[in-house]
């Protein structure tokens, strides 16, 4: 559910635009989408769209505060001078040069986005050697798929925290199970911005086409990621 923000005074969103820290804003998103890709993840795609509703539980505080002075603009626009529209445009303008600036500092980050395409590429990379270690791997992986629908439900930072690393310890029990054909790649972020809108999603039934499930997800930060890879190349002797 989207949290309800005060409408302030379009000088005081602007005044506390130049207070928001926008490393501190790069990083939390790197960890959280870092520590969240198995939620994600599927070895048949390449492209990914993240949506980002934060609430008062996620421990984002700077990239929250972001969010909340874009919610804060106000939007009664039918009674609004030109002048206050005028103003309305430019706040929403500075807002985005900040989100603009908190993207490129995760671009720049060289060591958070290399522990993502880590992260990332487990998933492309994994091949089962034997029958004895699929059947536990599969068992693996199905505690690891209980443990996130167990840690979705959870209120607190510190019980998710809690069950994260029991995910991550499940994870490297099943890396000793595996061989590993290895990537090289990067992971890129070509677009991060706040979408000043709910978007309405419609799942349909891939059998009879028809609408199974209907839900809306209210305005807020979006993240793109993009992973690309190849067979890591061995070098050979030309003699």
């Amino acid at each position: 559910m989207q949290t309800k923000c005060e409408k302030r005074l379009i000088e005081s969103i602007i005044s506390d635009s130049k207070t928001i820290d926008t490393k501190k804003v790069a990083s939390e998103v790197l960890e959280w989408v870092t520590n969240n890709v198995e939620n994600f993840i599927d070895d048949n795609m390449k492209v990914f769209k993240l949506d980002l509703v934060l609430d008062a539980s996620e421990g984002m505080q700077e990239t929250k505060k972001l969010q909340d002075l874009y919610r804060s603009i106000p939007e009664d626009r039918m009674r609004m001078s030109n002048s206050e529209l005028e103003k309305i445009t430019e706040c929403r303008t500075i807002l985005n040069d900040v989100t603009d600036r908190a993207h490129q500092d995760m671009v720049r980050d060289e060591e958070s986005m290399n522990k993502l395409f880590e992260r990332m590429i487990f998933y492309y990379e994994k091949i089962i050697p034997n029958p004895e270690n699929k059947v536990k791997a599969f068992e693996i992986d199905a505690q690891i798929r209980e443990l996130i629908s167990k840690k979705d439900k959870l209120k607190t930072d510190a019980s998710k925290s809690k069950v994260q690393e029991k995910i991550l310890a499940k994870i490297d029990e099943g890396v000793k199970l595996l061989q590993f054909q290895k990537f090289d790649g990067k992971v890129a972020i070509p677009k991060f911005e706040y979408e000043a809108f709910d978007v309405g999603v419609q799942i349909k039934d891939p059998r009879t086409k028809e609408v199974s499930k209907e839900y809306e997800i209210p305005e807020g930060f979006t993240c793109w990621i993009e992973l690309s890879y190849g067979i890591k190349s061995r070098q050979t002797s030309m003699f």
